[in-house]
Parts: C-alpha cells; sequence; structure tokens
C-alpha cells in the first residue's frame, strides 16, 4: 500500500492538463481538420452525406451550378474543399432566401 505524496498546486495543474490533452487528441476528432475522415475527392453519396442532403439534391444544386462536379473517366468526383466552401455558402441562402437568384 502506498503513501499518500503531497504536491504543489502548479504540479497538479500539469499533471491534469496533459491527461486531458491525451484524452482529448485520442478521442475527439480534431477541430482544426473538419470532415477529415472523408477523402479528398468525394462520390455523389460520400457529398450527400457531408452535407446532409439526399442525392437528388446533390444532382439539382450541381445543375444550378451550386456544386462543381469532376469527371474522371466515368465516374463524377467533388473536391472536399469546394464542397466545404459551398456548404457555407448554401447555409447563407437557406438563411436568407430572399438572396437566392
Amino acid at each position: 500500500m502506498q503513501g499518500l505524496a503531497v504536491i504543489q498546486v502548479e504540479e497538479l495543474k500539469t499533471l491534469i492538463s496533459e491527461v486531458v490533452r491525451a484524452e482529448l487528441t485520442e478521442h475527439a476528432p480534431r477541430l482544426s481538420e473538419p470532415f477529415a475522415e472523408f477523402p479528398e475527392l468525394l462520390t455523389r453519396r460520400q457529398t450527400a452525406e457531408l452535407l446532409g442532403v439526399a442525392l437528388a439534391t446533390i444532382d439539382n444544386w450541381t445543375k444550378e451550378g451550386r456544386l462543381l462536379k469532376y469527371r474522371i473517366g466515368p465516374v463524377v468526383r467533388f473536391q472536399k474543399s469546394e464542397v466545404l466552401a459551398a456548404l457555407t455558402s448554401l447555409q447563407r441562402f437557406q438563411r436568407y432566401p430572399h438572396l437566392q437568384s
């Protein structure tokens, strides 16, 4: 059985900070890198999942020019950085429908 140890308050704060930081790093998603689990080139389904919309909505937004798609042979891909940028724009339009053209 171990005895009680006396430590300084600052040392205790440092130990607690280190443990909390280690746990957050292990279990929390990276806040600086949103949607890090998605690849850089997204399928239609991944794009719909990221934006929280149906596949038909992705098709409509592509036709309307709200999203840019890339053809690689027979497949269509969306660039994650552009989808995330479009997300901000799309949210603005949803909040302010009178701004839509």
